[in-house]
């Protein structure tokens, strides 16, 4: 079963429930584990909030630059180039090594 997380409202009852309340007693009024719940209301005594922390995203491959200089000059001049050559020409002229579905994604957000 993949994993979930709390809801904004199930948080909320664990902080407002934590009133001399076990954890174990409202675990199972939720319906989560009683692990879960020592969890949530550890997270809002250390950060002072409910919210998730916010996380990174993976880092682009190609700058916005290479991708509007590059790939798209090429892409114009030559409009029947395939996803895999434009991948090695890219490589050949900045170093930079791509997936042919990266090449294919920056020319899609460019249309």
């Amino acid at each position: 079963m993949p994993y979930v997380g709390l809801s904004d409202v199930q948080r909320g009852r664990i902080i407002a429930n934590k009133q001399g309340i076990p954890h174990r007693q409202i675990a199972l009024t939720l319906g989560v584990s009683q692990g879960v719940v020592s969890k949530a209301f550890a997270r809002y005594l250390e950060l002072g909030t409910l919210k998730n922390k916010p996380r990174q995203s993976r880092r682009r491959t190609t700058t916005v630059r290479q991708d509007r200089f590059f790939l798209y000059q090429i892409a114009r001049r030559n409009a029947t180039i395939s996803y895999p050559e434009l991948q090695r020409q890219l490589l050949e002229a900045t170093g930079v090594r791509v997936l042919v579905e990266t090449v294919q994604k920056r020319l899609r957000v460019q249309k």
